[in-house]
């Protein structure tokens, strides 16, 4: 039981994200200006850049350091997630759509937590 303090910053930015991605989208007052370019989509990326370093930071914590291949499952995880988040906002939230160009960004935030995950791990294999 003690074990799951390791696990709350991971569980409390997957809940954030949630809550947010929940939220009217009129409420966010997001300005757009090029889809892929705007402040929103920076924001996605940012998201998911966080929970993939956070989770990879819980694991840490729990005395697990993750290899290459669990960095690969948890880019994975990761990925499947902003895309679920996105189907939630379109098949069961009204005021909200899904939008792949969010899940690209959703993907390219988790892509950079994973490069910097993979550099630091083999910088560490190299000392």
């Amino acid at each position: 039981m003690n074990r799951l303090k390791f696990y709350t910053p991971g569980f409390a930015w997957t809940l954030l994200i949630f809550i947010l991605s929940s939220a009217p989208a009129s409420s966010l007052h997001l300005p757009q200006f090029w889809d892929l370019f705007s402040l929103d989509k920076l924001a996605h990326a940012t998201f998911y850049c966080l929970l993939f370093l956070l989770w990879n930071y819980s694991f840490i914590r729990d005395g697990h350091h993750p290899n290459n291949r669990d960095l690969f499952f948890l880019l994975l995880a990761c990925i499947l997630y902003g895309g679920a988040m996105e189907l939630f906002q379109g098949y069961c939230l009204t005021g909200r759509k899904a939008d792949w160009v969010d899940e690209l960004a959703n993907t390219i935030g988790a892509v950079a937590g994973y490069i910097y995950c993979q550099r630091r791990l083999n910088n560490l294999v190299k000392q």
